[in-house]
Protein backbone atom coordinates (compact mmCIF):
# COMPACT_ATOMS: atom_id res chain seq x y z
CA UNK A 1 0.00 0.00 0.00
CA UNK A 2 1.11 3.50 -0.81
CA UNK A 3 0.15 6.36 1.51
CA UNK A 4 0.34 9.84 0.06
CA UNK A 5 0.20 13.02 2.12
CA UNK A 6 -0.56 16.24 0.29
CA UNK A 7 -1.25 19.71 1.51
CA UNK A 8 0.20 22.70 3.24
CA UNK A 9 3.23 23.30 5.46
CA UNK A 10 1.39 23.11 8.77
CA UNK A 11 -1.40 20.75 9.72
CA UNK A 12 -2.19 22.44 13.05
CA UNK A 13 -5.84 22.91 12.01
CA UNK A 14 -6.27 19.26 11.10
CA UNK A 15 -6.68 17.64 7.71
CA UNK A 16 -9.23 16.54 5.14
CA UNK A 17 -10.30 12.97 4.56
CA UNK A 18 -12.42 11.41 1.79
CA UNK A 19 -15.53 12.07 3.89
CA UNK A 20 -18.23 14.26 2.35
CA UNK A 21 -21.97 14.62 2.44
CA UNK A 22 -23.57 12.15 0.02
CA UNK A 23 -25.10 15.18 -1.73
CA UNK A 24 -23.08 18.32 -1.01
CA UNK A 25 -26.07 20.53 -1.86
CA UNK A 26 -28.36 19.05 0.83
CA UNK A 27 -28.19 17.98 4.48
CA UNK A 28 -27.43 14.35 3.68
CA UNK A 29 -25.38 11.90 5.77
CA UNK A 30 -21.62 11.78 5.42
CA UNK A 31 -20.06 8.99 3.35
CA UNK A 32 -16.56 8.08 2.18
CA UNK A 33 -16.24 9.29 -1.44
CA UNK A 34 -13.80 7.03 -3.23
CA UNK A 35 -12.53 6.79 -6.77
CA UNK A 36 -11.53 3.30 -7.83
CA UNK A 37 -10.63 1.59 -11.08
CA UNK A 38 -14.31 0.59 -11.19
CA UNK A 39 -15.49 4.21 -11.02
CA UNK A 40 -16.57 6.51 -8.20
CA UNK A 41 -18.05 4.91 -5.12
CA UNK A 42 -19.74 6.06 -1.93
CA UNK A 43 -19.22 3.94 1.17
CA UNK A 44 -21.33 4.39 4.30
CA UNK A 45 -19.42 5.38 7.43
CA UNK A 46 -19.08 2.34 9.70
CA UNK A 47 -17.23 4.38 12.31
CA UNK A 48 -17.65 7.99 13.46
CA UNK A 49 -15.69 10.19 15.84
CA UNK A 50 -17.57 13.49 15.65
CA UNK A 51 -16.84 16.26 18.15
CA UNK A 52 -19.81 17.16 20.38
CA UNK A 53 -22.69 18.67 18.35
CA UNK A 54 -21.00 17.90 15.02
CA UNK A 55 -21.77 17.74 12.17
CA UNK A 56 -23.64 21.03 12.46
CA UNK A 57 -23.38 22.81 9.07
CA UNK A 58 -22.36 25.96 11.01
CA UNK A 59 -23.92 29.17 9.62
CA UNK A 60 -25.78 27.12 7.03
CA UNK A 61 -29.29 25.77 6.67
CA UNK A 62 -31.05 22.89 4.94
CA UNK A 63 -31.15 25.06 1.79
CA UNK A 64 -27.64 26.46 2.23
CA UNK A 65 -25.01 23.80 2.83
CA UNK A 66 -21.83 25.42 4.06
CA UNK A 67 -20.02 22.50 5.66
CA UNK A 68 -20.06 19.45 3.41
CA UNK A 69 -16.56 18.00 3.97
CA UNK A 70 -15.09 15.95 6.81
CA UNK A 71 -12.15 17.47 8.70
CA UNK A 72 -10.16 15.55 11.33
CA UNK A 73 -8.66 17.72 14.06
CA UNK A 74 -5.27 16.97 15.61
CA UNK A 75 -7.14 15.42 18.54
CA UNK A 76 -8.64 12.84 16.15
CA UNK A 77 -12.16 14.21 16.56
CA UNK A 78 -14.20 14.99 13.46
CA UNK A 79 -15.74 18.27 12.29
CA UNK A 80 -17.78 19.21 9.24
CA UNK A 81 -16.16 22.17 7.51
CA UNK A 82 -16.39 24.34 4.41
CA UNK A 83 -14.80 22.34 1.58
CA UNK A 84 -12.76 25.30 0.33
CA UNK A 85 -10.94 25.76 3.66
CA UNK A 86 -7.17 25.44 3.28
CA UNK A 87 -6.17 22.32 5.23
CA UNK A 88 -3.72 19.48 4.83
CA UNK A 89 -5.10 16.25 3.48
CA UNK A 90 -4.17 12.61 3.28
CA UNK A 91 -4.62 10.41 0.23
CA UNK A 92 -4.37 6.66 0.10
CA UNK A 93 -3.60 4.56 -2.94
CA UNK A 94 -3.27 0.84 -3.52
CA UNK A 95 -0.53 -0.39 -5.82
CA UNK A 96 -1.99 -1.01 -9.29
CA UNK A 97 -1.24 -4.72 -9.20
CA UNK A 98 -2.90 -5.12 -5.78
CA UNK A 99 -6.40 -3.99 -6.71
CA UNK A 100 -8.42 -0.86 -7.18
CA UNK A 101 -6.89 2.59 -7.07
CA UNK A 102 -8.51 4.39 -4.14
CA UNK A 103 -8.42 8.15 -3.66
CA UNK A 104 -10.25 10.65 -1.57
CA UNK A 105 -12.13 13.54 -3.13
CA UNK A 106 -9.30 16.02 -2.40
CA UNK A 107 -6.76 13.76 -4.11
CA UNK A 108 -8.34 13.45 -7.53
CA UNK A 109 -6.30 16.08 -9.35
CA UNK A 110 -3.20 16.60 -7.22
CA UNK A 111 0.36 15.35 -7.72
CA UNK A 112 2.09 13.01 -5.30
CA UNK A 113 4.30 15.07 -2.97
CA UNK A 114 5.19 12.44 -0.39
CA UNK A 115 5.51 8.71 -0.74
CA UNK A 116 5.84 6.18 2.07
CA UNK A 117 5.61 2.53 1.05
Amino acid sequence: MLVVTLGFASCDRGFWTAGQRADVTRLTPFVWKLRTSNGNQEVQLDYANWYTAEPNNYLGSSNNIREACLQVWKSGLWNDNVCTSKLCYVCEYLEENQGALVTGSFCLSNPILYKNS
